[in-house]
């Protein structure tokens, strides 16, 4: 039943996500969010090194986020945009932020400001 109401209330910040220009994309937010990350460590955005795209495509596929080289290098050419940053507090993302966090603490200045 909780999971039930985690995939609703997901669906339901989606949309209103989309409404408000952000989300854009396809897919889950948690793909999303997924990519979000990707589009900033290529860009070397918020401290990160955007090097080695394949231990990063390794690491994250070990810790259960399947992630190719190839899914890295699209997302640095993808529109996603940097800011604002994405909101770390929905259910379906909060296992990732957690993870890059763990790996990446300058990310958790950038994500908690907004």
């Amino acid at each position: 039943m909780l999971d039930d109401w985690n995939d609703w209330s997901d669906y339901s910040d989606l949309h209103f996500f989309r409404k408000e220009g952000h989300y854009l994309g396809r897919g889950s937010l948690l793909n999303q969010f997924k990519r979000w990350f990707l589009k900033a460590y290529t860009n070397k955005a918020f401290g990160l090194s955007g090097e080695d795209y394949a231990g990063l495509a390794d690491w994250l596929t070990e810790n259960g986020y399947p992630t190719k080289v190839n899914d890295i290098k699209n997302a640095e050419r993808s529109d996603t945009k940097l800011l604002p940053a994405p909101p770390v507090y929905l259910q379906s993302v909060k296992a990732l932020y957690k993870l890059l966090i763990s790996k990446y603490p300058t990310l958790l200045k950038q994500l908690n400001s907004h």
